[in-house]
């Protein structure tokens, strides 16, 4: 019995972890589709970079600064949002690496479980210890900052393009799984795209005209004279 309540609760977990990752991934993809057309449609440059992990970033920020810049406001949201999102992944990459260099490090050598040389370890690094808790602290504010600021431009990219319902597909961004990267992809739909202002040319069959009046014009001036 007991071998039967472990198993099933192992193959609980198993298939709790399967669905929040298919979840993920399901978000991820329509949350990159979503954009990639959207930018197509504003005339995004590098529109394709919507599908790489971090560098999705930059694709929202562009767009919310192609609908400022519409509305008369240069800003620069995609610098913003790509350079969190660098410092996140650099410093999230730097605090695992340290972590497991340190317990292998500690492992290797034998000392981990000995008690008259791990009190004077405790003392070696207390300092680093102290360093890497300021160092997580301003990880984490960061990642906070990137949460934020993403979530204002969510807001915009709403509000540019279904202005009546942008708070609510905020709120159920926030509330219900799946209900960014779907409202995001009604948006796809019906978002506008970007007019190109294009200076008319003049033919030159309607140059000729101008050019023969302004030639009998000098000649009346010359046989006045």
């Amino acid at each position: 019995m007991p071998e039967t309540t472990a198993l099933a609760i192992g193959f609980g977990v198993v298939i709790f972890y399967l669905v929040v990752l298919g979840l993920a991934i399901a978000s991820y993809v329509l949350q990159s589709l979503s954009l990639y057309g959207i930018a197509k449609k504003r005339d995004i440059k590098c529109a394709w970079l919507a599908w790489v992990p971090v560098a999705i970033n930059w694709i929202i920020g562009s767009v919310v600064d192609d609908f400022d810049s519409q509305n008369g406001h240069k800003r620069k949201w995609r610098v913003t949002l790509i350079t969190l999102s660098v410092i996140v992944l650099v410093g999230l990459i730097a605090i695992y690496a340290v972590a497991i260099a340190m317990a292998v490090a500690m492992a290797m050598s034998g000392q981990m479980y000995d008690p008259s040389v791990y009190d004077p370890m405790v003392t070696k690094f207390v300092g680093f210890g102290i360093v890497m808790y300021v160092f997580f602290f301003a990880i984490t504010f960061a990642v906070v900052l990137l949460q934020a600021i993403s979530y204002i431009c969510m807001f915009k990219i709403f509000e540019f393009i279904v202005p009546k319902k942008a708070v609510k597909y905020l709120i159920l961004s926030f509330i219900v799984p799946l209900a960014y990267p779907i409202c995001l992809l009604k948006c796809k739909d019906i978002c506008p795209e970007k007019q190109v202002h294009v200076t008319p040319s003049v033919p030159a069959e309607a140059e000729e005209p101008a050019v023969l009046e302004e030639k009998s014009a000098e000649t009346d001036e010359d046989k006045g004279e």
